[in-house]
């Protein structure tokens, strides 16, 4: 495995870490916990990715690098599996909770199948494209009900 390969599974383990512990969609300072966990998580699997490749890279990059593409994801998916929550209703918040976290422990173990770590970088542009929607959809909900003066 060369330095993009582990690279790109370092993003795609980050990704899942944030993903897994942002399902939960908790706030408050059990929010917290799970977001520091994610981010300490996130960056340690990046790191760890580094030091697999056969170039014995160091790790300390990958822990710049998987901490905040974990808090991104965590933050991300959070937002996402708490308003899927309350659109499913009463009693889906679990069975949302849970489709987040298969499809991060599929993400994280797609990614440590060798030429498939690529997946990563498509998973990071996906948060990244996802957090900005909703920035943009958010902004733009009340639009209609302000009042000129």
């Amino acid at each position: 495995m060369d330095f993009a390969e582990a690279g790109a599974q370092g993003l795609a383990l980050a990704v899942a870490s944030g993903a897994l512990f942002g399902a939960a969609a908790l706030r408050g300072n059990v929010g917290i916990a799970l977001a520091a966990l994610a981010v300490v998580l996130g960056a340690f699997l990046y790191g760890y990715s580094l030091t697999e490749a056969p170039e014995d890279h160091p790790a300390w990059p990958g822990w710049l690098v998987g901490a905040p593409v974990a808090a991104l994801a965590y933050f991300t998916l959070r937002d996402v599996a708490s308003v899927a929550a309350t659109r499913a209703g009463e009693g889906g918040a679990g069975g949302v909770a849970s489709l987040i976290g298969l499809a991060a422990f599929a993400l994280a173990g797609i990614s440590l199948i060798g030429p498939l770590a690529y997946i990563g970088v498509v998973a990071l542009l996906a948060i990244v494209y996802l957090a900005f929607a909703r920035r943009k959809r958010a902004g733009e909900k009340h639009a209609g009900l302000r009042t000129l003066r």
